[in-house]
């Protein structure tokens, strides 16, 4: 998820999560940082990876749900948010996609995917 002060809702929900859950951003451009202070400016302890690998790599529990949380222009995946798709169904993640470009209508991904597991 690529972040910034003009990011849509989903990044700014996320920016201010309750406590019981672990958020990651995946950010190449902003690895590193705290995705609250890149968003509000208020460290919230929400880390940015430069891709999902290395968050993989670097969390003490295993992620459950990757969130779509851009809004790119027209609301279609962009290269970039298709290799992060990949690589999050490869692990076993639920999608959340709230873009107008369905999962479903790209068939290497859907030969991925096991709907409703």
């Amino acid at each position: 998820m690529v972040i910034s002060s003009k990011s849509g809702p989903i990044a700014k929900l996320i920016s201010r999560p309750p406590i019981s859950i672990t958020y990651v951003v995946i950010d190449p451009e902003k690895s590193g940082q705290d995705a609250g202070v890149i968003v509000d400016g208020n460290l919230r302890g929400i880390p940015v990876f430069a891709s999902s690998k290395h968050a993989f790599e670097e969390l003490s529990t295993s992620p459950e749900v990757a969130i779509v949380g851009i809004t790119p222009s027209g609301g279609l995946l962009i290269p970039e948010l298709l290799n992060f798709i990949e690589e999050a169904i490869e692990a076993g993640l639920d999608i959340v996609n709230g873009l107008h470009e369905f999962l479903e209508e790209k068939p290497h991904l859907l030969k991925r995917l096991v709907v409703g597991e």
